[in-house]
């Protein structure tokens, strides 16, 4: 990988380059063909979208939910009238942590914030049902495995207003973890 002076003087030899491309245009008396040039590309780019457009093709760079985020949904839903209030405070409480974490970003999330979430899981844990502790497992594993199924770093997808892809994958990640360690707190 080249190092900054490398890349400095890269640039100013493109720049020599391009110096000397402007001044033989306009030697030869075209001063406008970079303006030409670029309107275009301007034209071909839009009739190209328009005949994408016509043939129904959809052209996105927003975020399309895995098979496993579809799968963790589809758990929630199947599992969230069968949980018992405290079960359902468990995972709420992550949620919740989660998204103000991960999903909002004119949002400061602080660590107090974090322990008290952490805190009101702890108590609705202590009351939950031994039964639950492993529908509680399978949600917290799906939720893990939604978040493996995204790329952390992906922060070019758009998946939602200012979200991207990497932000849904630390939702998941932390939903899960905050879960998990609720649940190993209560076996102790």
């Amino acid at each position: 990988m080249p190092n900054g002076e490398e890349l400095i003087a890269d640039g100013n030899v493109a720049l020599r380059i391009e110096r000397k491309r402007r001044k033989k245009v306009e030697e030869i008396g075209y001063p406008n063909l970079a303006e030409q040039a670029t309107e275009k590309t301007k034209v071909e780019a839009l009739g190209l979208a328009s005949k994408v457009r016509q043939k129904g093709a959809k052209m996105t760079t927003e975020h399309q939910s895995t098979q496993l985020e579809e799968a963790y949904g589809q758990l929630l839903d199947l599992i969230w009238e069968v949980l018992s209030e405290p079960a359902r405070t468990v995972l709420s409480e992550a949620q919740s942590a989660a998204y103000a974490e991960n999903m909002v970003h004119n949002y400061c999330y602080h660590p107090e914030e974090y322990d008290a979430a952490m805190e009101k899981m702890r108590l609705a844990a202590a009351e939950l049902p031994d039964s639950e502790h492993g529908l509680l497992a399978k949600v917290w594993r799906a939720a893990l495995a939604a978040a493996a199924s995204i790329d952390p770093d992906d922060y070019e997808t758009i998946a939602g207003y200012k979200v991207c892809s990497g932000d849904l994958h630390w939702f998941y990640s932390m939903q899960s973890g905050m879960v998990e360690e609720t649940l190993l707190e209560k076996t102790r």
